[in-house]
């Protein structure tokens, strides 16, 4: 019989660790320029019902004219395009990143939080 990892979660973060380490040494070689860069994503909070969609928006200031903006979402359950629509599909908390990308290097990232909460149709209470 074959099983999954008895720890999953430690099996998780030793599957990112290279990813982790990797962190620090790319940030030492950025230079001045990509330093400069700032990122942000608007709205940055937001609470929606199942089946509502959000379009985010990124703003990039002093990168490169050739940086590109894709658009991520960290946990299971929510989806975005890369025209910066959210739908959320089931409930719970999500993080909505914008990457801004050049020639396939990550120069910066930002989130917002998105919560979802069932939609509720029935008589108000009383």
């Amino acid at each position: 019989m074959t099983t999954g990892p008895r720890y999953p979660r430690i099996a998780f973060l030793l599957s990112i660790a290279p990813l982790l380490l990797a962190i620090p040494l790319a940030a030492q070689q950025r230079d001045d320029q990509q330093a400069a860069i700032s990122l942000t994503v608007e709205p940055a909070n937001r609470t929606l019902n199942t089946g509502q969609t959000q379009r985010f928006s990124a703003e990039l200031k002093g990168a490169p004219p050739t940086t590109v903006i894709n658009w991520a979402v960290r946990e299971r359950g929510g989806d975005i395009g890369q025209d910066g629509v959210f739908t959320a599909r089931l409930v719970g908390i999500y993080h909505v990143t914008a990457l801004a990308t050049k020639d396939g290097i990550v120069l910066r990232a930002a989130d917002a939080k998105v919560t979802v909460v069932a939609q509720y149709d029935g008589p108000a209470f009383r």
